[in-house]
């Protein structure tokens, strides 16, 4: 009886120590280790397939394995959700630039502008799409405000 009694007490303590499992996988996704992630974020949207950050989380796990068209597909059913959730439209995108989907990129990282516009990162993909359509005023200017973003990518650098 004393040990039911002691082991009944421990589990109230458990209960609160256990990090909830988006945050588990957010700390997966940190630490690189997408296999453990991926399962797990995708359990969360079977039981809440309404959670943008959910969406977009297991969003940036399969493009961190190479899966982004898999990717993209999370991200716009995140838009769908709320189509000015900037994060997914930043990560869409990304993605799409990384595809050579200039259009669909810049159209998308101009949406983000529009909720930071000093995003860094928005202003390099900005920077990367108007240099493929030889508006190499723009570009200069995205890369300019791109901070130091464009100084870590030789081949931007040369742009």
């Amino acid at each position: 009886m004393y040990l039911l009694g002691a082991s009944l007490l421990a589990l109230p303590i458990q209960a609160q120590t256990a990090s909830p499992p988006y945050e588990t996988a957010a700390t997966y996704v940190r630490q690189g280790q997408f296999d453990l992630a991926i399962p797990l974020i995708e359990q969360i949207l079977a039981a809440t397939p309404q959670n943008l950050k959910a969406r977009n989380l297991l969003g940036i796990a399969l493009s961190s394995v190479g899966r982004k068209e898999d990717a993209n597909v999370q991200l716009r059913k995140a838009l769908e959700i709320d189509p000015n959730f900037a994060p997914a439209l930043k990560n869409l995108a990304v993605n799409e630039l990384s595809l050579g989907q200039y259009k669909d990129a810049g159209t998308h990282f101009q949406q983000v502008l529009r909720t930071t516009p000093q995003d860094p990162v928005v202003h390099y993909g900005l920077a990367e799409v108007d240099y493929v359509r030889k508006d190499f005023a723009h570009a200069v200017k995205h890369y300019e405000q791109s901070g130091d973003l464009y100084l870590k990518d030789p081949q931007a650098t040369l742009h």
